[in-house]
């Protein structure tokens, strides 16, 4: 009965994490199209390549940057963002993150001011830096509009 419990809660975590592995598929799908081109010009077939000089960075920059890569680039791009999309869209949707409690004793917790790091991830997260004054914690909390 146990395994059946496992198969329904595996088969939860596809259904609910689906939109994210098919993105990730895709940044996989385009590294490896890009690889695969680079191998096929190569630029990784000499045993020296495995610790890239100058020379051969140079190399797999200028393969990159051909025509006929802009599929795969394109295609890289366009999944990591969407990928990075989906992680918000999640983080912002997680109660965890978006409660204004304390986690370790439940108390509420109160504002802070951001420090640097807070600055540039707020950039893709709305976060804020909050404290408990009851046990001390200090942490980041998403903030909900």
């Amino acid at each position: 009965m146990a395994h059946r419990h496992s198969r329904r809660s595996r088969k939860q975590i596809l259904q609910d994490w689906s939109i994210e592995i098919i993105a990730l598929t895709l940044v996989i799908l385009a590294v490896v199209w890009l690889l695969e081109l680079s191998i096929y010009d190569g630029v990784f077939t000499s045993p020296k390549t495995l610790l890239p000089g100058i020379t051969e960075l140079f190399s797999f920059v200028s393969v990159l940057l051909e025509p006929r890569n802009f599929g795969a680039i394109a295609l890289l791009l366009l999944a990591i963002a969407f990928l990075g999309w989906r992680i918000r869209y999640r983080l912002m949707r997680t109660p965890r993150f978006v409660l204004k409690k304390c986690p370790v004793c439940g108390n509420s917790i109160s504002r802070r001011h951001r420090r640097r790091l807070g600055h540039l991830v707020n950039y893709f997260i709305p976060i804020g830096r909050y404290h408990c004054k009851k046990c001390n914690w200090d942490g980041w909390r998403i903030r909900v509009q």
